[in-house]
This record gives C-alpha cells, structure tokens and sequence, in this order.
C-alpha cells in the first residue's frame, strides 16, 4: 500500500536561544546537555546496585558515554571502624567517578568510603546522580517495587 509523505512543520531556531555555554562557569545548560526542555524522571532505589543502574539508564537515554569509576582499596591490618561503626572487614574502598558529557565538560566526583567495591561505587553514583539533579538534568524519585 502507497502511503504519501506528510510534511512535517518544524520552528524555525531562534537566535534568541540559549547559545548553551556554562553559565558562572558551574551550571550546565539545557542546550550545552543536548538535553529536552524537561528534566527526565529516574526511577531509584537505594538497594545495593540500584545508583549505578539509574546512572546507567540516563546516559544511554541521553547518549551519553557511560562514566568511568576508579576505586581505591585501603587495607588494614585490624578490623575498621566506619561511621562509628565497628566491622568485620579489614579493607576499605574510596570511588572516583567520571562522566563525560558530550560537547561540554567532564564532572569528576568521589563517593564515601565503603567497605565493598560495588558498595563504594554506588555512593560515587549516587553522589554524581544528585550533582545532575542539582543542575536540572534529571529528577530523583524513590521506586516502590
């Protein structure tokens, strides 16, 4: 079956526009991003691996390179005391997280420290993740699965 094509309007750009430069060289904006006119919406849950994921999501939805984390491991020779916290384990991780964002700049954060890797890679996420909800890329909300 022979379909026509249909002409879609499109607005013409402005000149007006927000040409996309970082604003008091700390905000990011919308257009610098390629991001839409709205923040988008994650759902999250603090279970261990849910940051990461919720990270992960974003950048494949915005088409993002999917951010680098490097962990630093602390061992002791007695058990640590974390929080005021006494544990069993004798290591200790710090993770630094890097995200790339496309034509713009990189954010380069570090989580807290963890006694797990994968646990002191989610607080790197999960600080990152706050940071982009803090210039307006996504909104944070808790799941209920």
């Amino acid at each position: 079956m022979y379909r026509p094509y249909r002409a879609t309007l499109r607005r013409p750009l402005s000149l007006e526009q927000d040409n996309g430069y970082l604003e008091n060289n700390s905000k990011l904006t919308k257009a610098k991003l390629n991001n839409p006119v709205h923040p988008i919406t994650l759902p999250m849950r603090m279970d261990k691996g849910d940051p990461r994921t919720a990270l992960f999501k974003l950048c494949r939805r915005l088409q993002w390179p999917m951010p680098e984390f490097e962990s630093r491991e602390e061992m002791f020779r007695t058990p640590i005391t974390l929080n005021g916290v006494k544990t069993p384990n004798f290591n200790l991780f710090t993770t630094k997280i890097s995200l790339h964002i496309p034509n713009s700049k990189v954010l380069t954060l570090t989580g807290e420290q963890r006694t797990d890797k994968k646990s002191a890679q989610d607080s790197a996420a999960l600080v990152l993740l706050l940071e982009l909800k803090k210039q307006e890329v996504c909104i944070l909300e808790e799941a209920c699965f």
